[in-house]
């Protein structure tokens, strides 16, 4: 009903021919300053017309798209959690010095109501961090709903070309306590009116038709949280046969650990986690923090390929890796101390640090 009285208002905006009287260009003008009021009041029933009276498509255009970009453009969008795994195949990226990730995204926000049910079309993402692309996130369409408050999916992968940024936004995730990145891409909302799938309560799908909107720009900031070192805690040290197909002279470590993670990443299948252990360079005093007290590196310890990952506090697992001494006098003095206690029984002065 307003809908298409708003419609019919528009429809009937008189338009100035070649050398018409100046008198109806005035009256012309007066209808299109009336028009945008009319709009307001009609909200996104506006976008459609029933079947019968379909509106002219630079009416659809030119009201739709401020419309929709004001709704896109107000919305604040909150990442709940990402889940983040290998794609299936890598080798073509990594032939091109690329890395690839399959991204789900899970967020919630809120919106103003569009009227019908709307949904973010596939889109090619621009991903940067601290004023530096780093990649590209390419997305399946992304449900948006009536608008209003959400809970939502945003599904797709990530190809990562800007490897140097990337190494940089990997150190915020493990050390930092929270970062920003930045999104940016032109996308289209497709909208869907009852008669063309809306699926939503009557009260929020009050029109008929449908609308694609494209040239929407998308520009948003997420925080994220980091994993701030994910507080590795350690069990006892072992020390395990060599291997035969080892050369003599290497010590195989052996450690049981586990991790906090309370970053927004869950990492399923990443290849391998690795952890670095150092003496204790406070032994025997421990005054200071355990990154403050960092001395020899005594190992390069790692998961099973394929490790898994998710939030909060993970199980006990097993890392392994090789002695990594340097053969100076005070390195080797400082390991000899670890040794002593572990042949002794006692616990070992030892940091693991990711």
């Amino acid at each position: 009903g307003a809908s298409l009285l708003a419609l019919t208002a528009m429809q009937s905006v008189p338009t100035v021919e070649p050398g018409e009287p100046m008198l109806r260009a005035s009256r012309g003008s007066r209808a299109l300053r009336i028009a945008p009021m009319l709009a307001l009041l009609v909200g996104a029933g506006l976008f459609f017309s029933r079947p019968a009276e379909p509106p002219p498509s630079d009416i659809k255009l030119a009201i739709g798209k401020p419309f929709v970009q004001g709704i896109i453009s107000l919305f604040d969008m909150k990442v709940d959690n990402i889940l983040l795994q290998k794609p299936e195949s890598q080798w073509s990226h990594f032939a091109v010095g690329m890395l690839a990730f399959d991204l789900l995204i899970d967020i919630h926000m809120e919106l103003l109501f569009f009227g019908a049910q709307a949904t973010l079309a596939s889109a090619e993402i621009d991903l940067l961090f601290r004023g530096q692309r780093f990649g590209t996130l390419s997305t399946r369409p992304c449900p948006l709903g009536g608008g209003g408050k959400i809970k939502t999916q945003m599904a797709g992968q990530l190809v990562v070309d800007q490897l140097d940024v990337f190494q940089k936004i990997a150190r915020a995730v493990v050390h930092e306590d929270e970062f920003t990145v930045e999104l940016f891409s032109v996308v289209t909302v497709e909208l869907r009116g009852t008669d063309n799938g809306c699926i939503l309560r009557k009260d929020m799908c009050k029109t008929i038709g449908s609308a694609r909107i494209p040239g929407v720009t998308f520009a948003k900031s997420v925080v994220l949280k980091g994993a701030q070192g994910f507080s590795v805690e350690m069990g006892a040290l072992k020390l395990i046969d060599l291997p035969a197909t080892e050369p003599a002279g290497k010590a195989l470590i052996s450690v049981d650990a586990k991790v906090t993670n309370p970053s927004s990443f869950e990492l399923h299948d990443l290849d391998v986690f690795s952890i670095d252990i150092y003496t204790d360079d406070s032994w025997p005093k421990t005054e200071r923090p355990a990154a403050e007290s960092l001395g020899v590196k005594f190992a390069e310890v790692n998961t099973e390929a394929d490790f898994e990952l998710g939030r909060g506090q993970s199980d006990w697992f097993q890392v392994q890796g090789f002695l990594s001494v340097p053969e100076r006098e005070y390195d080797l003095v400082k390991t000899a101390d670890v040794l002593n206690h572990f042949l002794t029984s006692r616990p070992t002065p030892l940091i693991a640090s990711i």
